[in-house]
């Protein structure tokens, strides 16, 4: 499944909140609960709406929304919470030659987080874990979502018995290898190339996130790359597809 970018951006209006994949059931979207939002105002904001040179962006805004899966059986409830940004937008009930000020809601967190991608259900617990916490992270700081995502491929390596140190003969010492390194030998373990390319990009990714120096953008393109890697690797996309086709032509374009 291909990243829908539009429901993993930064911020949007109270209308359009994102109908987000359930985090508990495999198919459930998140709704508005009955509950819905809450936008507060702090007193020391509202205090400064007195101060003659005011203006609508000194706002500050706290938000909280609850979200409940839209399949009954599962009911999961999800937690947002972040602020809000001030957007001056045309205003409709003035034929649209005048502007009003509105309110965008910006996350800084939501628990369960929603999944990002989707993973096969053949993907090892520890590869999982760090691809979860992902999720939750990449809403308060992308610079650590991109960094859990890198600590998933070295968990994935681990996965597939790939060394994590070398001998040094001349100097008979034992060293830690880097994971530039690890994805070297990954490719030598009859996987196709282009998978170490995905887990190297993602080594970028996560390398960038460690600075602090990643963008939305790169984080939703290195999930999006991952779930490839992981549908080929674990899922066995490609395999399956060419098994299915077969007992189809068996059948004569029946399944049997």
């Amino acid at each position: 499944m291909a990243v829908d970018v539009t429901l993993w951006g930064a911020k949007f209006a109270e209308n359009s909140i994102p109908s987000w994949p359930c985090p508990k059931c495999d198919h459930g979207r998140l709704l508005m609960s009955d509950k819905g939002l809450n936008i507060i105002e702090p007193a020391y904001s509202e205090e400064a709406h007195s101060h003659e040179a005011w203006e609508p962006d000194w706002t500050t805004q706290r938000f909280s929304l609850l979200m409940k899966c839209s399949d009954k059986k599962c009911g999961e409830i999800v937690v947002v919470s972040g602020d809000t940004e001030i957007v001056e937008e045309p205003d409709d009930d003035d034929n649209g030659y005048g502007w009003t000020y509105v309110s965008h809601l910006r996350p800084q967190s939501i628990f369960p987080a929603p999944p990002i991608i989707v993973m096969p259900k053949e993907t090892p617990d520890p590869v999982r874990k760090d691809i979860k916490l992902a999720f939750q992270l990449f809403w308060s700081d992308l610079g650590a979502s991109a960094s859990k995502l890198r600590t998933s491929v070295e968990r994935l390596l681990d996965d597939f018995g790939i060394a994590k140190t070398r001998i040094d003969a001349k100097k008979k010492k034992r060293f830690f290898l880097s994971l530039a390194s690890r994805i070297d030998r990954f490719k030598n373990h009859k996987q196709k190339p282009t998978h170490s390319e995905i887990l190297d990009a993602l080594r970028h990714v996560g390398n960038l996130g460690t600075h602090s120096d990643v963008d939305r953008q790169s984080v939703l393109a290195g999930f999006a790359i991952y779930e490839e890697a992981l549908a080929e690797i674990y899922g066995k996309r490609t395999k399956k597809a060419a098994t299915l086709a077969k007992k189809i032509i068996k059948g004569k374009g029946k399944l049997k």
